[in-house]
Parts: structure tokens; C-alpha cells; sequence
């Protein structure tokens, strides 16, 4: 193994910054990076004693100031044990940390799960712990002595458990329940806390949606349309009901009509109705909000369709901030609720479950911040409602 191929990265850098000790300070983090990784993935197993220092760095291709750097940040953490004696060894007391991670029950294209995964995959890489991915429907299916049984043997840390909107009746929530492990739901709704008694990691919908509304109303909009997504409760989406949402509107200084409001299933007919209705309006909107980028997509289909141009005469926003939206013609503006981060933090929480699991203690509810992405789907400043009002009904 050789650092050497990383010059031109680290040449670049020094170029790009104008710093004279990049390359030496790049080096030590690219080889502190490149060890803990083979450490972490057992390449170098426990107990297994690392060349002396000088034969080490040429093998490396590396200077010997260089590698005690990274030696010395790999001790500080516990990873190898250095002696005189004995020279350098990897620690024979490394156990791996386990956490199991709950797949879903429902993985439609739109799961917030897969935009989780990733900040869950990275940073258990990051602190060296092991995933164990379990389908719900298996874990289900266990009877309890076998399911504990399971989680003995493994020596797990925890679960993440990537559900929300939990009743307290679900067969996949009284299953983890009956663990009795740390337990992080990393997408949960906001009344999840008080249902489960698991640690939460929550967006803050009912503000996300406000903003996104608020962000639309400073674009001089003033008639918004909002395309929601269909949940089991009825008239009820994004931590609103149809009441709290509609005078959400009015607060933003937005028309708040029920006819403006559409919760529709995720398929391309309902989206489509839906929008052909907004339409027919006597005021028609200047805007479409959608309740995930997912539904966005359809809207720009059917006004693809009708040859309403996105945004001079229709602004349409997403929500969630899927991967994919900026590669929409045009691009899509949407609200970034750091899921992925909401992963790492789940990981993170686990890590560290001795200062929260406990008969005295309070699991932790931990609200992720959001972000107003701004791109060219919304990127015109409303004045001219009355024109485009006649345009568009010319279209239809």
C-alpha cells in the first residue's frame, strides 16, 4: 500500500489554498485514515504485531515522522498498543459494537429509509460498529424467546428501528419493544416520543412546511396550491390537519381555501386530478407545494403536458430534498430535512446509549434542523397573477 497516488490530490490542494504544509498535514491524515480502515475492516487483526517503524514506512511509501503521527492518534483511540518491548500491536481487546437495523416493512421508491441508510452506514463505518440488517417481516415472525435468543448472541448496542407514526399497536413496534434495548427511531413523528418511549430524531414538519410556505409567500406568491401525500388519517399530512394547515396558510399571508388543499395516493392519475383541479379554480394558483419531491415529479409531468412553464407561469417546490431533484428540468426546489444526517445521529446516540438507557433516565428527543433549497422552480418573483391567470385557463 502507498499513499503516493494521493500527490496530485494533495498538489492540488496546495495550489488551491496556498498552504505550505498542506502536503505533510494531508499525508498524515490520508495514512492516520487508510490504517483505521484496515484496522476497522480486520485487515490487520487483533493481537497482530505491525513491522517496526522504519521497515513499516517504506512499505508504506511514507516518511517515518509521518507514520508516528498516524500511530500515535491510532493509540490515543484505543486501536494499538505501542511498547518498547513488545513494538506495535493491534489491540487484542477490540470488539467489534453491534447495532441491528430494522428494514422497513414498506420500501416504496419514496421511503425516507433510503435517504437514512447512507448517514447510518457512514458513520457506523466511522466508529468501527457493525450493522445488522434485519427485514421486519422476519423479526416479526420470531416468536419472543427465539427473537431475544437472536439479540443475545449478537451483543448489540441497540436497534434503530426507521418506522414513524407509531400507534402502539403495530406488530413491528411491540416486537423491538419486547427487546428492551436502546431503541433510536430516526425518522420519527413527533408524537412517536410519547408512544414508544424509544429515542427520536425528528424533523420538525409542521415548521419545515411553514417555511417552505413562508419562502413561497416572500417569492410574491399569494394563492399556493398544496399537493399532500394520502395517510391513514384522514384530511391529515406533514404533522397538520386540514384546519391547522389551512390557517397556517392565512398566517403566512396565503389564501387559505380548502380547495387549494389535495391529498392524493403517490400515482400519476391522483396527482394528475389533482392539478387539472387546481386548475379550474376561479383564482388559479401561482404555486404548487408538494409533500415530497416524489409527488413533484408527477406535477411537472401533467403541466409538461398542458404547456405551463415551470416557474414563469407555474413555481413548484418539493419537500424532503430526495436525491435527484436538482437534475429536474428545472430544478427542483424542495426542503433538505437532514435525513441522512437523522441516520448518522441514530448511530451516534447509540454509540452512546449508557448516558440516556435506564430506569431514571429520559431517552433523548433530538430535533434535526432543515434547509430551504432554492432552485430554479421557484426561481421568479410573482407579480403578474391576473396575466398568467388568463394564460393558463386559455391552456386548458
Amino acid at each position: 500500500m502507498t499513499i503516493q497516488s494521493n500527490d496530485i490530490i494533495i498538489q492540488y490542494v496546495i495550489i488551491l489554498y496556498g498552504i505550505n504544509d498542506m502536503k505533510s498535514i494531508l499525508k498524515k491524515d490520508i495514512l492516520y485514515s487508510q490504517l483505521k480502515e484496515k484496522i476497522r475492516n480486520a485487515e490487520y487483526k487483533p493481537g497482530e504485531k505491525l513491522p517496526n517503524e522504519l521497515d513499516f514506512s517504506r512499505e508504506l511509501g511514507v516518511a517515518k515522522i509521518t507514520l508516528r503521527s498516524a500511530l500515535s492518534r491510532l493509540e490515543e483511540e484505543g486501536l494499538i498498543i505501542r511498547e518498547r518491548a513488545k513494538g506495535t500491536i493491534i489491540n487484542p481487546d477490540i470488539k467489534r459494537k453491534r447495532i441491528l437495523v430494522i428494514i422497513p416493512a414498506r420500501l416504496d421508491v419514496e421511503s425516507p429509509y433510503h435517504v437514512i441508510l447512507p448517514g447510518i452506514e457512514e458513520k457506523a463505518r466511522d466508529l468501527n460498529i457493525e450493522l445488522e440488517k434485519c427485514q421486519n417481516a422476519f423479526f416479526c415472525e420470531l416468536e419472543n424467546k427465539s427473537r431475544k435468543e437472536f439479540i443475545s448472541s449478537g451483543k448489540f448496542l441497540g436497534i434503530i428501528f426507521p418506522e414513524g407514526t407509531i400507534l402502539g399497536h403495530e406488530e413491528s413496534f411491540l416486537a423491538v419493544k419486547s427487546i428492551g434495548l436502546p431503541t433510536v427511531m430516526p425518522h420519527a413523528n413527533y408524537k412517536d416520543y410519547i408512544t414508544t418511549g424509544f429515542a427520536c430524531i425528528y424533523p420538525d414538519e409542521r415548521k419545515a412546511f411553514a417555511d417552505a410556505l413562508k419562502y413561497l409567500a416572500e417569492k410574491g406568491h399569494v394563492s399556493v396550491a398544496t399537493v399532500f401525500n394520502k395517510t391513514l388519517t384522514e384530511n391529515y399530512s406533514r404533522s397538520y390537519s386540514l384546519n391547522e394547515y389551512l390557517e397556517t396558510l392565512k398566517k403566512t399571508g396565503l389564501t387559505g381555501a380548502k380547495e387549494l388543499v389535495s391529498y392524493c395516493a403517490y400515482n400519476r392519475e391522483d396527482v394528475k386530478k389533482a392539478v387539472h383541479g387546481f386548475l379550474k379554480l376561479g383564482t388559479i394558483p401561482t404555486a404548487i407545494l408538494c409533500g415530497s419531491d416524489f409527488y413533484a415529479l408527477h406535477v411537472y409531468e401533467v403541466l409538461k403536458e398542458l404547456n405551463i412553464e415551470i416557474p414563469k407561469q407555474m413555481a413548484v417546490m418539493g419537500y424532503a430534498n430526495y436525491p435527484g431533484g436538482r437534475f429536474f428540468t428545472p430544478s427542483l426546489s424542495t426542503v433538505d430535512l437532514s435525513m441522512k444526517k437523522a441516520g448518522e445521529t441514530a448511530v451516534e446516540l447509540l454509540d452512546k446509549s449508557s448516558q440516556w438507557w435506564g430506569d431514571e433516565k429520559s431517552p433523548p428527543f433530538i430535533t434535526v434542523e432543515h434547509e430551504i433549497i432554492a432552485r430554479e422552480s421557484t426561481n421568479t418573483i410573482r407579480t403578474e397573477k391576473i396575466f398568467l391567470n388568463q394564460k393558463i385557463k386559455g391552456a386548458l
